[in-house]
């Protein structure tokens, strides 16, 4: 591999250099570039090897096509199994996701769930535990206020609902997911 690399570097600089672009994975990197004629880079990959003191038969050009051709055929089927692959992991998070809100939806309280949109709907999403606990109105037949306000913060920052920015518990991007799902907001 490495005296083939050596003897045809020159082909290999002029068959990167002619690349508009490359994907691998999620990153895409592209050239702008005014495209060379294909005859023409045929006239140069000759030229170039001539000037090396290399003579390539008609069936060796051809095996080299065969072998670029499956190459570039393999690169395609590679980059559609990653995509397949990526489809089916956003699949499996959005289902363990959809799995995870409907536990939640039976594990939290409704207090619960009105004390997150009660944090979604301060000022920039946050307040702080000590606002919270005493501006957060819980109905009249709850025996501890205080206890229950303390449950309710808690269960909402274990389960990642919420999320602590200093002083501040401000609303998670799952628990916005999560106030979506359970329609209280759009």
């Amino acid at each position: 591999t490495l005296i083939f690399i050596f003897k045809f570097r020159e082909s290999i600089k002029l068959f990167l250099e002619n690349i508009a672009s490359i994907k691998v994975g999620p990153f895409e990197a592209s050239q702008r570039q005014t495209k060379i004629p294909e005859e023409k880079i045929e006239d140069q990959l000759t030229e170039n090897l001539q000037e090396q003191g290399i003579t390539l038969s008609q069936e060796q050009v051809q095996h080299l096509d065969e072998v670029f051709n499956n190459l570039s055929k393999e690169k395609e089927t590679k980059e559609q199994e990653i995509a397949n692959k990526d489809q089916a992991i956003k699949y499996f998070a959005e289902r363990a996701e959809l799995y995870e809100f409907a536990y939640l939806s039976l594990y939290l309280v409704f207090n619960s769930k009105l004390a997150l949109l009660w944090f979604y709907n301060q000022i920039s999403n946050s307040s702080t535990k000590e606002n919270f606990t005493s501006q957060f109105i819980l109905n009249s037949q709850v025996i501890n206020p205080f206890a229950e306000k303390e449950a309710i913060f808690n269960a909402l920052l274990v389960n990642g609902l919420l999320e602590q920015n200093g002083i501040l518990f401000k609303t998670s991007e799952k628990g916005i997911r999560f106030l979506k799902h359970n329609k209280f907001i759009v």
